[in-house]
C-alpha cells in the first residue's frame, strides 16, 4: 500500500514517516507533500491508497484536496489531522467519510491505530471493488441464454 502525508510542517511530515514502522502496517511506499496543491499533484500521479493530511495548509486546504482526490480515485482512504477543533472542518471530514480525525499534537499510538484502521478499510474496499469487477465481467462474458440460441 502507498501512503501520502500532506502537511505544511516539515517536522510533522518527516516525523510521521520516520517514527512509525509503516512497513509493519503494510505500507511500502510513502510520499510527502508540503501543501494541498502538491498533495493533489502527488496523489493524481502516485495514486496512494491512504492520504494522511493536515486540514489547514497553504494554497489548498486538506478538505479541498481530499475532495479532488476522492473524485479522481474514490477508493482512497482519508485521515485528517488538525490542531484546531473547528466544527466546519469536522463536518467536512464526516461528509468525506474520513476514516479518522487525529488531533495535533499527534499521539503516535493514536496515529498508528488510525493508520491500522485505514489499511483495513482500504483492503476491504479493494476486495469489494475486485468482486464487483469480477461480477460485471462475468455478466458481460456470459450473455443470456436466449441470445445465444439460434
Amino acid at each position: 500500500m502507498k501512503l501520502l502525508i500532506a502537511d505544511d510542517e516539515k517536522l510533522t511530515r518527516e516525523g510521521i514517516r520516520d517514527s512509525l514502522d509503516l512497513e509493519a502496517l503494510g505500507i511500502s511506499g510513502v510520499f510527502l507533500a508540503d501543501d494541498g496543491v502538491h498533495g493533489l499533484e502527488t496523489a493524481l500521479e502516485e495514486l496512494p491508497d491512504i492520504v494522511l493530511t493536515d486540514i489547514r495548509m497553504p494554497r489548498m486546504n486538506g478538505v479541498q484536496m481530499a475532495e479532488q482526490i476522492l473524485a479522481a480515485n474514490p477508493g482512497t482512504v482519508i485521515i485528517f489531522m488538525s490542531a484546531y477543533s473547528d466544527k466546519e472542518y469536522l463536518k467536512a471530514a464526516i461528509k468525506l467519510k474520513a476514516v479518522s480525525y487525529v488531533e495535533k499534537p499527534l499521539d503516535m499510538k493514536e496515529l498508528k491505530l488510525a493508520l491500522d484502521e485505514a489499511v483495513e478499510t482500504r483492503r476491504t474496499r479493494s476486495t469489494r471493488m475486485d468482486d464487483s469487477r469480477r461480477q460485471a465481467k462475468g455478466q458481460l462474458g456470459n450473455p443470456p441464454h436466449q441470445l445465444t440460441e439460434p
